[in-house]
């Protein structure tokens, strides 16, 4: 099987062309001022243009205004966002409508319920990414470490392919992969040596295991 991977939280050059080399297909920048891996537009504009047009960038977004939606457009010229709020199916169709993003939805997952209206977003959404539930009192949504039962997805049949988030690290993931059936993953903090700093090496074996 043919894994893609999306390495996401990037605020470095050298972790931007780690990843490139490594032979990623999607690298994740977050826009979210609680988060250790914010970016500004202006930082956000000069790492957007290393990146090798064969390589996905995608920003990392929760519940945005169009306002902001705009100057993302505008300033960076990106077309794909990864919505990590608590953005309604209307407003994703709103969001696609005026803009024509290519999106990714984030939904936290608990439990075999958690996926169950993930399908009314299917008109505007190219792609899920399924993550674990936040911990409590947390200002995150995502990119807190959290692992969910991956066993959840196993036999999880949608109309729109889907990623697998969520506390995923180099020793984890060909578990993660063999119990979801997942073909594309998400990482983040499992490839940081601190909180917001990403590791070269924890890159490299990353993708290594992922693709064994």
């Amino acid at each position: 099987m043919d894994i893609k991977i999306k390495i996401c939280g990037l605020k470095e050059q050298y972790a931007i062309e780690s990843s490139v080399d490594n032979g990623v297909n999607m690298l994740g920048f977050v826009f979210y001022e609680e988060s250790p891996r914010n970016l500004d537009l202006n930082l956000a504009k000069k790492l957007f243009s290393i990146v090798p047009d064969n390589i996905i960038s995608v920003a990392l977004l929760v519940n945005p205004t169009n306002d902001y939606l705009k100057r993302i457009t505008n300033d960076i010229g990106i077309s794909t966002i990864q919505l990590h709020g608590q953005e309604t199916p209307k407003r994703t169709e709103e969001i696609k409508d005026i803009y024509n993003f290519d999106i990714i939805k984030a939904f936290s997952i608990k439990n075999d319920k958690s996926i169950q209206n993930c399908d009314l977003y299917v008109k505007s959404v190219s792609k899920f990414l399924f993550d674990a539930e936040p911990p409590v009192n947390s200002r995150r949504p995502g990119g807190n470490g959290n692992v969910f039962d991956w066993e959840i997805l196993k036999n999880y049949n949608s109309k729109v392919p889907w990623i697998l988030s969520g506390g995923l690290t180099p020793d984890n993931i060909k578990n993660a992969i063999e119990m979801s059936g997942a073909n594309f993953v998400d990482v983040s903090s499992g490839v940081e040596n601190k909180t917001g700093i990403k590791d070269i090496d924890l890159i490299n074996k990353f993708v290594k295991n992922a693709r064994q």
